[in-house]
């Protein structure tokens, strides 16, 4: 049997590729399908995707022997730590925009959702600049893993692991708060006049909100071993993780794909394909009835 620095060896290298897989098939949906490139909800998933592709592109990368041995030269090793510190930043906070969208929609009579979605862009592309600028000086080799090579820096944990916890606490409560919204309209009498409620949708909405919300809930599952590997290193700067923990580790490294799951249940992505499926089948068909026709 396998040793577990095997395993958790061969987890590193498949797991970055599913959530590569995973990343991509929203991505090219969104992009191919006018119905979802309409939809506020499905672009917000795409930019969040378009972030956790790069970020796993980045990790899975890093894991191939060649690229590793390159990683130890400083200039390589400090471009990669700042772009992996950009994109899960920004992954965060796309993601966080979903939960903000979803708590708008489901309690408030607002549809203004595409208005600030330029705001969205501007928080989500720019801030992760000044998290990256002010920890640059933290950013190299750790070991064998280029992020931060200080863990036990005051500064590491106020800037990045702080920030993270306060998304992730968010995200986390923004889910209840959602769900605890579906759950009261679906039990009660009561009249709701939030918009989701007021489009004649309520069926949809049913679905629509619990599916969205479970995309800040995977990221909340999938970051909290990392956050909780990275405070144990600043309290101890020796902390070795255990075998579990690193397995956990690992297998956050696949939420692209846990992502790409939530998004196949999408009635807008069901619609679709059965339009082409059925566009398909109907072309079949008439050249079928042309080829009859000209024997």
């Amino acid at each position: 049997m396998p040793d577990n620095d095997e395993v958790l060896e061969v987890l590193g290298k498949v797991l970055p590729l599913a959530s590569i897989a995973g990343s991509s098939f929203i991505i090219i949906n969104t992009l191919c399908f006018k119905a979802l490139r309409k939809s506020n909800s499905s672009r917000l998933v795409m930019f969040f995707s378009v972030c956790c592709f790069v970020h796993s592109l980045i990790v899975f990368f890093s894991t191939l022997p060649d690229l590793s041995i390159a990683l130890t030269y400083e200039a390589v090793c400090f471009i990669q730590a700042i772009l992996l510190q950009y994109f899960f930043i920004a992954y965060l906070l796309w993601t966080s925009c979903v939960s903000v969208s979803l708590i708008v929609v489901s309690y408030f009579k607002k549809n203004d959702i595409r208005r600030v979605e330029r705001y969205y862009h501007f928080v989500c592309w720019c801030v992760p600049v000044i998290f990256c600028v002010l920890a640059r000086t933290h950013f190299g080799l750790d070991k064998v893993w280029c992020w931060i090579k200080t863990p036990d820096d005051l500064f590491v944990l106020v800037v990045i692991i702080a920030p993270t916890i306060v998304i992730i606490l968010f995200n986390l409560i923004a889910f209840f708060l959602v769900l605890l919204r579906v759950q009261k309209r679906y039990s009660t009498n009561l009249e709701d006049t939030s918009l989701i409620y007021l489009m004649n949708r309520q069926e949809l909405a049913k679905k629509l909100v619990p599916r969205l919300s479970l995309y800040p809930l995977i990221l909340c599952l999938c970051t909290v071993t990392g956050v909780y590997i990275q405070i144990r290193r600043y309290t101890d700067p020796y902390y070795e993780p255990s075998f579990l923990a690193q397995l956990f580790y690992q297998i956050s490294l696949a939420q692209g794909f846990f992502n790409a799951i939530v998004y196949l249940f999408s009635s807008k992505l069901k619609h679709e394909y059965r339009r082409v499926i059925l566009e398909c089948s109907t072309y079949r068909n008439s050249q079928s009835l042309n080829l009859q026709f000209v024997e």
